[in-house]
């Protein structure tokens, strides 16, 4: 095995953890994009169940049950509101509490005995320490991240107003609720600060204008803030998705006032890059849009990780994993739309001759050419793969009879016949192509069709080589 190829089968695995990874962190965005959502819909809350209410729900978020939030008084701690477990069980936890949140404005985890964690943040009034907020659980718990951390930089600021409205305990007017709009309108408008986290934030105006960003938009993007400020984030489009794509994503913004995917963007130096994107509408009293929030992270390393986990290290094309999951995808349309395909296996001759006469450099020049010709030989809905070495297999699909292969075969067998400039060198191979046609309904699974093409293609080495055969039940169980 080459060491090219022992890199890309270490990669699998890596690959897999880091999308699993991935996936893992967009399900905390989108958890606490809705918590945000549901916290800054509380504005008409009765005070003195506002503030638990808020509690309760970025507590769910957090996956710590139990939470706290405290004021500093002269007769030491009072507490204001609490969820889970009673607070006063656990005197460490305050003490904790005190000695550790109290000396930074920054989100902070620590433990409070017996192997438990706990997360927390001051709450300033008028720039002054006035209490804390704390989530926990009774039992062991991992340390926090840093869009957990993220989360409650943001959720503090916004506890800073809710707690002041319990403690005094302000009326709701019952006219136009001015204190009340301005609340809702910080919360929402909050949500573009998330300056501690490593996912860029993008706050837009209804028509799509941008209001706002944080720090991370501009260590992704290139922009600076005040560059952005009145524009449309179609800056940074990068061309690779269609205005159909577009149209799509507004549409479900509006009737679900929810998206999320993966979009790849530009950045201000010119380069693409890849991000997982959600995007959430947040609305105002009336039901209407007030704002989008686009919560986004740089995917970039972990699409070039699945890139080389699915495909070929020389030549780009899929590789055997990938081909099998086009196979098992092309036969359930077959059977659904009762349409044929053919799995065609192509083994160059004479390749080992030319790699032991020129060298390897040569004989990769040489599988180079013969890719991009194999895929300008055959139709955009077929698949051109290599399976290692001088193998290669085309997925052909869509077809009607096994007549429809004789034309795409032909051409195939072609484009690997016809002579390739490497250099000074002008090198020709032929190649032994084996056919294995598949009907709908036929009881094979994708194992079994690319057997029976990798057998016929021996056969057709036995028969002389440089010509294509079909499988008919004849083919031995085994090459020989």
């Amino acid at each position: 095995m080459r060491i090219a190829d022992r890199v890309s089968c270490m990669d699998l695995s890596h690959s897999s953890d880091s999308r699993r990874a991935g996936r893992f962190r967009r399900h905390r965005q989108r958890t606490y994009l809705r918590a945000l959502s549901a916290i800054a819909a509380l504005n008409m809350t009765p005070p003195g169940e506002l503030l638990a209410a808020a509690l309760d729900i970025a507590a769910r978020a957090l996956r710590r049950p139990s939470a706290l939030v405290a004021e500093l008084t002269s007769e030491g701690v009072k507490m204001l509101a609490a969820c889970g477990h009673a607070p006063e069980a656990n005197p460490m936890l305050l003490a904790r509490c005190t000695e550790v949140l109290l000396q930074s404005r920054s989100a902070r985890s620590f433990s409070w005995g017996a192997g438990r964690r706990a997360v927390g943040i001051r709450i300033d009034f008028c720039g002054i320490p006035h209490g804390f907020v704390c989530f926990y659980r009774s039992g062991p718990s991992n340390q926090s991240s840093g869009i957990e951390r993220g989360f409650l930089d943001l959720l503090g600021r916004w506890l800073e107003q809710l707690v002041e409205r319990s403690k005094h305990q302000l009326p709701v007017p019952q006219s136009a609720p001015c204190r009340s709009a301005q609340v809702q309108q910080d919360l929402r408008r909050a949500a573009a600060i998330f300056q501690h986290t490593r996912e860029g934030i993008l706050i837009t105006s209804p028509a799509g204008l941008i209001l706002d960003a944080n720090e991370a938009f501009t260590s992704i993007t290139g922009y600076e803030r005040e560059e952005v400020l009145g524009r449309n984030p179609n800056i940074l489009q990068s061309g690779r998705q269609d205005a159909t794509f577009y149209r799509s994503l507004w549409r479900t913004l509006q009737i679900s006032g929810y998206w999320e995917g993966e979009v790849w963007n530009r950045r201000k130096n010119g380069e693409a890059y890849a991000e997982a994107l959600a995007i959430r509408a947040i609305y105002n009293d009336r039901g209407e849009v007030s704002s989008y929030i686009g919560l986004f992270s740089d995917i970039t390393s972990r699409k070039e990780l699945e890139y080389r986990a699915d495909h070929d290290t020389l030549t780009g094309l899929p590789n055997r994993r990938l081909l099998l999951d086009r196979l098992k995808q092309a036969m359930t349309i077959g059977t659904r739309y009762h349409l044929s395909l053919a799995v065609v296996y192509i083994d160059l001759d004479g390749f080992k001759q030319i790699n032991d006469l020129h060298g390897h450099a040569c004989g990769d020049e040489l599988l180079l050419a013969l890719a991009r010709r194999m895929q300008d030989a055959v139709r955009d809905s077929d698949t051109v793969g290599r399976m290692g070495g001088d193998e290669f297999v085309v997925l052909l699909q869509g077809l009607s009879s096994i007549a429809d292969c004789v034309p795409l075969l032909g051409r195939l067998h072609d484009a690997c016949l016809a002579p390739v400039n490497v250099g000074q060198l002008r090198i020709q191979v032929t190649a032994s192509i084996g056919v294995a046609f598949m009907s709908p309904g036929m009881p094979l699974d994708t194992e079994q069709i690319l057997g029976r093409a990798d057998r016929a293609m021996y056969h057709a080495k036995r028969l002389g080589k440089n010509r294509y055969h079909f499988f008919d039940g004849s083919e031995a169980l085994s090459p020989t």
